[in-house]
């Protein structure tokens, strides 16, 4: 399996610190309509962010964070937008009850944890940089791999 390591925490900070206000909101939702005074959320809402919080934790605590910043980004960026834009904005509201304060709350949010995962440099076991390109990354790490058996056998 191709692994990589992160260089710095700070998408794993980012992770914890987000995946921690999504739980709490995510189950705060499930027994009222308002969380932190000023949110608006409904069951489904309230549901992803539950889910979303789960997962935040978990990926910051096993330091593999990257993948959720560029998810939650993308994610948190389009429904933010979309309660803004004329042909979607009911649709966002009837689907997750988003108010126009969660939806901005979404697009800051949401551009620091794609700002985050964009910049994020990655690291393989070695200590490498890893190219950002996904198919470079895993031509570097099958050359890394050739070079190492060569170099076993050559010991042999």
């Amino acid at each position: 399996m191709l692994r990589c390591i992160l260089r710095t925490d700070k998408t794993s900070d980012f992770a914890s610190l987000v995946g921690g206000f999504f739980l709490i909101s995510g189950i705060w939702g499930l027994f009222s309509e308002r969380v932190f005074m000023a949110l608006s959320t409904n069951l489904l809402h309230a549901s992803i962010h539950f889910a979303l919080g789960i997962s935040g934790l978990i990926l910051s605590y096993q330091r593999r964070a990257h993948g959720y910043s560029l998810f939650v980004g993308v994610l948190l960026l389009t429904v933010g937008l979309m309660r803004f834009m004329p042909l979607t904005s009911q649709l966002i509201v009837d689907l997750f009850n988003l108010s126009a304060a969660g939806a901005i709350l979404n697009l800051a949010v949401g551009s620091v944890a794609l700002s985050l995962g964009l910049s994020e440099r990655r690291i393989d076991e070695e200590g490498h940089v890893m190219p950002l390109d996904p198919l470079a990354a895993v031509r570097h790490l099958k050359e890394q791999r050739l070079t190492r058996r060569l170099v076993q056998r050559q010991r042999l």
